[in-house]
């Protein structure tokens, strides 16, 4: 956590995001700045590691189950390369309480959770990633979304429609690690 909050439509500009969290903040925003330049981290970091329904991730010792294989990949691929630069995203007080309230709950409810730190107005998603602590990580798994037919960590990351985000990445004790991210036209903090 860290950082100021409260009033107005959603984030204040005081608040800011530290830790593997701010970490985690900075990288959605670089990949909405240019989702092309993640289509070519696809291409470099992800396709030539899979092996069948494995991916090894380059640089660790990771190993997930792609459940498409690379199909997800290359289809995350053509997306990325599809888009534009999108709107930065803000950081919301409340929001990012509700995603660490979040992290010790299984499975985490982050958008239920926000109704206790604030307003929500118009569309709102969740997304949870477990075991996986670089930001650059986190952010190439949810956007190709693998075996999820309705791809809705992707069309989060890549939506136009949200404005406001939060974030907590806490310890899991069976993964390691997890992240929650929450998404959110309008968040009003309490």
């Amino acid at each position: 956590g860290g950082g100021g909050g409260g009033g107005g439509s959603s984030a204040s500009a005081a608040y800011k995001l530290s830790g593997a969290a701010g970490k985690l903040f900075v990288e959605l925003n670089k990949f909405r700045n240019s989702p092309r330049a993640y289509a070519k981290l696809i291409d470099e970091k992800r396709m030539p590691y899979y092996d069948g329904e494995l991916l090894r991730l380059p640089d660790s010792s990771d190993v997930l189950v792609a459940h498409e294989g690379a199909a997800a990949a290359r289809e995350a691929r053509d997306t990325l390369r599809a888009l534009g630069e999108m709107p930065r995203l803000m950081p919301s007080a409340g929001m990012t309480r509700a995603c660490l309230d979040a992290c010790g709950k299984d499975p985490p409810d982050a958008v239920r959770i926000m109704k206790e730190y604030g307003t929500v107005h118009g569309l709102r998603q969740q997304c949870v990633v477990y075991g996986l602590k670089r930001p650059v990580d986190i952010i190439l798994y949810l956007l190709i979304d693998d075996g999820r037919a309705t791809r809705a960590s992707r069309k989060a990351l890549c939506s136009y429609d949200y404005n406001y985000v939060g974030i907590a990445v806490d310890k899991h004790a069976e993964f390691g690690t997890v992240a929650v991210i929450t998404f959110a036209e309008t968040f009003d903090d309490y």
